[in-house]
């Protein structure tokens, strides 16, 4: 974990604090603070709170933070970027520590604090909600949610260029963070798209396998076909595709329960695998809840430690996400978020064609570059000889495998019956042609 961030975000002082700094650069300790005011105490502690964290004095720096957030009165004292600070140092903290589900709980003090402060444009604020985002983002990487990570990677970056124009010593440096960031989860949101393009193949290919006639051939097919489906259903769930996870999770619980097993550790996991796919669900969280807490026995009959924990995590912080968002929106104004989209030079995926995962233009190629973080998608439109829109590249489909015969020339229902197929990293996909009305309801979607 880099504390750039948090050291960054350190919001200026009421106090001249330069000689205290130089005693705990000196000395490693906190100088001594009798006859002093309360209010440069104060000061002193968050400095020495900001020195620990440099110097990777964790244990520490936690000891100091944790004196302040557990003492209401003394929190209620503090000006609120302060505050702010402290919860966002703790996040790193806890982030760093290996509980990033615990981390998203200081995030969103921090945000509640942030959000009754009234100067929403200076410096110092900006730079504890570019902090804050930048974290998430870590935080929901390592919880395996791709998809938020990349968002919140965006806007972080728009707002750090931002704050670069203005002081570029003091945030050039985490900005170029930021970026390097979003490039990782990039590259990672790709890998899984391979992934899952290569179990959707051999997923077929046991579905096939269930039709063969011989029993024990067709029940390890099933149980084959259980295991790919739940690892399908992993990806789309870190890519932030609730909606297709529950497919996944749902359909392979249903080929387990055709196994006729006891209940175990497979079902265990993939139902806490519907579950957080649920909760992705607005009007499905209710159901996940009710789901996970009649996990909870299985997990402690089946000594599942680690899943138990899971579960409990998840009900601790069921609702953390939404709040942080809510949060987010209340100090990110619709048009803060326009203008830092179409002012900032922050990286921009488009899908050109879609994706390379399907037949390009067809609406798995759109749907599965959507899934992976495209922020727009691409296409080039063609008229058909009945005067229908259709998305293509060529002036035919004969790169595709279809016939030579121009789109101006053919009609309608012959395009769309038309079977294009391509190949790609030893994966053959099949798709038909998209009709521009098809391609705005992706796009809608």
């Amino acid at each position: 974990m880099n504390y750039q961030p948090v050291i960054v975000a350190m919001p200026h002082l009421k106090n001249d604090m330069t000689i205290a700094r130089a005693q705990m650069a000196s000395s490693g300790t906190m100088p001594p603070c009798k006859g002093l005011d309360q209010g440069i105490i104060t000061e002193m502690q968050i400095c020495y709170a900001e020195y620990l964290i440099t110097n990777r004095r964790d244990m520490e720096a936690e000891q100091i933070i944790e004196d302040f957030i557990y003492d209401d009165d003394r929190m209620m004292q503090l000006p609120e970027l302060y505050a702010a600070w402290l919860w966002l140092a703790r996040m790193a903290l806890l982030i760093e520590g290996g509980n990033p589900s615990l981390s998203l709980g200081a995030a969103e003090n921090a945000l509640l604090v942030l959000s009754n402060h009234q100067g929403k444009k200076t410096e110092d604020f900006n730079a504890i909600v570019a902090a804050l985002l930048y974290n998430l983002a870590l935080a929901h990487h390592d919880m395996g949610d791709n998809s938020r990570a990349a968002k919140e990677l965006t806007k972080a970056q728009q707002l750090l260029e931002r704050l670069a124009k203005r002081n570029e010593a003091r945030f050039s440096a985490l900005l170029l963070m930021a970026v390097e960031a979003s490039t990782e989860v990039i590259k990672s949101k790709t890998k899984q798209m391979n992934v899952l393009a290569h179990y959707q193949s051999t997923s077929e290919l046991f579905m096939q396998e269930l039709n063969s006639g011989d029993a024990n051939a067709t029940r390890t097919a099933m149980s084959n076909l259980v295991d790919t489906l739940g690892k399908q259903g992993d990806i789309m769930l870190e890519m932030g595709n609730g909606r297709n996870a529950v497919k996944y999770y749902t359909k392979a619980l249903r080929y387990q329960k055709k196994l006729g097993e006891k209940m175990g550790h497979r079902e265990l996991t993939l139902s806490i695998g519907l579950a957080k796919a649920l909760m992705r669900l607005i009007n499905r969280r209710a159901a996940a809840e009710q789901l996970l807490r009649s996990l909870l026995p299985l997990a402690q009959r089946l000594d599942a430690t680690a899943e138990a924990h899971e579960i409990q995590d998840l009900l601790n912080n069921k609702n953390k996400n939404m709040n942080i968002m809510t949060l987010l929106k209340s100090i990110f104004t619709a048009a803060l978020i326009i203008m830092g989209t179409l002012g900032m030079q922050a990286q921009l995926i488009v899908g050109h064609r879609g994706s390379q995962w399907g037949v390009e233009n067809t609406r798995a190629a759109f749907i599965n570059g959507a899934e992976a973080g495209a922020w727009g998608l691409e296409c080039d439109i063609r008229v058909t000889a009945d005067g229908t829109f259709i998305i293509s590249h060529d002036d035919s489909y004969k790169r595709l495998g279809g016939p030579e015969t121009k789109i101006a020339d053919m009609s309608t229902e012959s395009i769309l019956s038309t079977r294009l197929t391509s190949k790609r990293h030893g994966i053959t996909y099949a798709g038909t042609p998209c009709t521009l009305g098809e391609f705005l309801d992706i796009c809608n979607q």
